[in-house]
């Protein structure tokens, strides 16, 4: 028994203590030395960096709204032709211009009647014996 060393339980010799040191170290550091995070540790890590992502976020704001402005002016782009999300310049993909509908459905629906697959509320009123035209928009 130590006497220098009263907090020490009765019985425990020097090595006892080199054993339980090693082994905290062993659950607290990796093999190269390095001290491993916890899990509550690396949280607080990804909070801190996604802080400080959003502030830089905020900070450059500014200045990129600023060169999408000289970009919009440099091209004669305007905030409405932006607005227009999936078409370019009023045209579809394939390079028509969307067709008018020509029918509305017993529940606002509209349906150009252009080729392709009906829409589901057509094909009801065909199948019931219906006819389409009179769902025609005048």
């Amino acid at each position: 028994m130590h006497h220098c060393r009263p907090n020490w339980p009765i019985g425990a010799t020097c090595g006892d203590f080199f054993d339980y040191n090693r082994a905290v170290r062993s659950i607290l550091f990796n093999r190269w030395g390095m001290l491993m995070a916890t899990y509550a540790e690396l949280k607080a890590q990804a909070e801190a960096l996604l802080a400080q992502a959003e502030q830089l976020r905020k900070q450059e704001r500014a200045g990129v709204i600023a060169e999408i402005r000289a970009r919009m002016a440099e091209y004669g782009i305007t905030a409405e032709e932006l607005a227009t999300t999936g078409t370019r310049g009023g045209k579809t993909k394939a390079g028509r211009s969307k067709a008018e509908p020509k029918y509305r459905g017993p529940n606002g629906e509209l349906w150009s009647g252009g080729p392709g697959r009906k829409p589901e509320w057509v094909r009801n009123i065909l199948a019931a014996g219906g006819n389409i035209e009179n769902f025609r928009i005048a």
